[in-house]
């Protein structure tokens, strides 16, 4: 090859890798953002909830709807990330269950799966993590975030002292 034809080709694949005028694409900012964070590699799912191990607590007194989290679901892993089964049961008589993911060092949550009313899990199809954002449809998860699994931004130390969280009040009564 002479050298023209390489040195267009190193100027033309140097134009097509990198940033324009400084901006990054939507697909560049998501594989640098996928890059950052360790892979979860399979999630497994556990058993359904019992009413027996639902544990109760509070997001605010206008809501309505009842939250609970399966005790025996709740899982601390090694990834930095809190695991657990919620169910809610609403003011007009529906159960959702659901099984999810709480990030603690970045605020993040994550809806891994949705349970069904033959009581097994279906994978969520659009599961990727999201920030926490207090006063919104999630403003349980910035509860459990805040109160229970990242207690000052550190991630509970185990299931163990999540379970106290939930139990002895940690979690906000009737917070707004």
């Amino acid at each position: 090859m002479n050298r023209a034809l390489v040195a267009a080709l190193v100027v033309l694949i140097a134009g097509c890798s990198g940033p324009q005028g400084g901006s990054q694409r939507a697909w560049e900012r998501s594989a640098i953002d996928a890059a950052d964070k360790p892979s979860e590699g399979n999630i497994v799912f556990p058993a359904y909830p019992a009413d027996a191990d639902l544990m109760d607590f509070s997001t605010s007194a206008r809501a309505g709807h009842r939250y609970f989290i399966d005790a025996k679901s709740i899982a601390i892993g090694n990834d930095g990330i809190a695991r657990f089964t919620v169910v809610i049961r609403t003011a007009g008589g529906a159960t959702n269950v659901t099984y999810e993911g709480i990030r603690c060092v970045s605020r993040e949550k994550r809806i891994y799966a949705l349970g069904q009313k033959d009581r097994t899990w279906i994978e969520a199809r659009r599961s990727h993590w999201e920030a926490i954002q207090p006063g919104r449809a999630n403003e349980y998860q910035a509860i459990l975030y805040a109160d229970v699994f990242c207690i000052d931004g550190m991630l509970a130390r185990s299931r163990e002292a999540a379970i106290r969280s939930l139990r002895y009040g940690a979690v906000r009564q009737g917070a707004s």
